[in-house]
């Protein structure tokens, strides 16, 4: 069974995932988006990350998913099984609507929402292995999103802006480890005058950064 420990999370806040409520014979609904494309996370610890357009699409084909109020699988408020939650992913990023239960806690949470007291909305996720990208730019270690599987999405009343995970803040000091030893190994050769191809070293450097 999966845990939660076994899942990444990730937040985005109300003013850009922009839910609200409606009301009709069926019951409350909600209305918004879990996650939003192409735009760059606060600071997660030495890196920052986007999630590219396509990274929900095979997981919403496969995976039952499941709304919870704050990631409280107590606090059940549908799911893609039943069809109380509907997922789609857009130009702008990956939508949802969600009716929900006659329970105390969702009518507590819409007035919640109401009241602006619903900070954003949230998901967790697992990494298909080997599809995010690394890469450099403008002096930023970023990680690009392009596959994972889905399992839940939250309305969120607490707002740590894209929480980054210790796995991943390891893995970035791991690198810039690897990088600085590196360059201290050829600043040593320089010194010893030994003789080095500046293009092969050069292209070595570029290969690391890439990988």
């Amino acid at each position: 069974m999966l845990k939660h420990e076994d899942l990444e999370y990730r937040n985005m806040p109300q003013s850009m995932v922009g839910i609200n409520v409606s009301s009709s014979k069926t019951g409350e609904r909600i209305e918004g988006y879990a996650a939003v494309f192409d735009s760059l996370s606060v600071d997660m610890g030495g890196w920052y990350e986007v999630i590219r357009k396509g990274t929900f699409a095979k997981s919403l084909k496969t995976n039952a998913v499941k709304a919870y109020l704050n990631h409280n699988d107590c606090l059940l408020l549908g799911s893609t099984t039943t069809g109380s939650l509907q997922l789609r992913e857009d130009n702008k990023g990956l939508r949802f609507s969600l009716t929900l239960p006659r329970t105390s806690y969702a009518k507590d949470m819409v007035q919640l929402l109401r009241a602006n007291e619903i900070t954003g909305c949230s998901f967790g996720f697992r990494n298909v292995t080997g599809t995010d990208v690394y890469r450099q730019e403008n002096g930023q270690n970023i990680r690009e999103l392009n596959e994972v599987f889905l399992y839940e999405i939250s309305p969120v009343t607490g707002f740590p802006a894209y929480p980054g995970t210790s796995l991943k803040i390891r893995y970035w000091d791991k690198k810039r480890q690897e990088m600085e030893n590196k360059i201290a190994s050829a600043e040593k050769y320089l010194a010893a005058d030994k003789v080095i191809d500046i293009e092969d070293k050069l292209r070595e450097f570029e290969r690391f950064i890439a990988s």
